[in-house]
């Protein structure tokens, strides 16, 4: 929970905006595919944070990769952020959907006030 807080404030969320669900912490692909599919329609732009493995498997599965050929850029490693268009109604998320944007490891991120 402190980890989305401080990356939704950095981003510019109001708190408010930050929702916690501890279904994501431990969640495998099957878990994070239910609590997107149940995000509204209207929601445009969701910032998912949790953990290994089920991120990492989330990503591949929706991006239409496969873990064991990603080039070391694409691994979802500790602290990673990865950017993926999806399509405009959540409930019908399937492998390949997804268009991977971009993938930040920690040493390209930088944090606001600190130098």
């Amino acid at each position: 929970k402190q980890t989305a807080l401080l990356v939704g404030k950095s981003l510019g969320f109001a708190e408010e905006k930050v929702v916690w669900n501890p279904t994501i912490y431990n969640a495998d692909l099957a878990d994070l595919l239910e609590v997107l599919s149940g995000i509204p329609e209207k929601s445009n732009l969701t910032l998912l944070i949790g953990h290994n493995p089920g991120l990492e498997f989330l990503y591949t599965f929706l991006g239409g990769r496969q873990p064991d050929a990603l080039a070391d850029a694409e691994q979802i490693k500790t602290a990673t952020l990865a950017l993926l268009t999806l399509p405009e109604d959540w409930s019908k998320l399937s492998p390949g959907c997804g268009s991977v944007l971009w993938v930040k490891h920690p040493k390209e991120l930088t944090v606001p006030g600190q130098d």
